[in-house]
């Protein structure tokens, strides 16, 4: 799924998809689990586990990290 795809399932600008999936904007629990749906994430665990994250406050929880360590937990890099 595109951006483009995700933004439009969730009714966000492409460029909010971009800043939750790169920890810039925080997302509740709920859309949490909504974009698991539409990127067909079928890992319930997982699942629990970010929309936990969110519970706690996303930019909270990667504030002071690297970019590159709040994109780990989100999934494999994309290349």
């Amino acid at each position: 799924m595109t951006g483009r795809e995700a933004a439009r399932a969730m009714g966000f600008a492409e460029t909010r998809i971009s800043a939750v999936e790169s920890a810039r904007a925080g997302v509740s629990a709920e859309r949490v689990r909504h974009l698991a749906g539409q990127y067909a994430c079928d890992d319930a665990a997982l699942v629990d586990a970010l929309a936990a994250m969110a519970v706690g406050g996303w930019a909270g929880l990667v504030g002071g990290m690297s970019r590159t360590g709040a994109l780990r937990l989100s999934g494999p890099r994309r290349t």
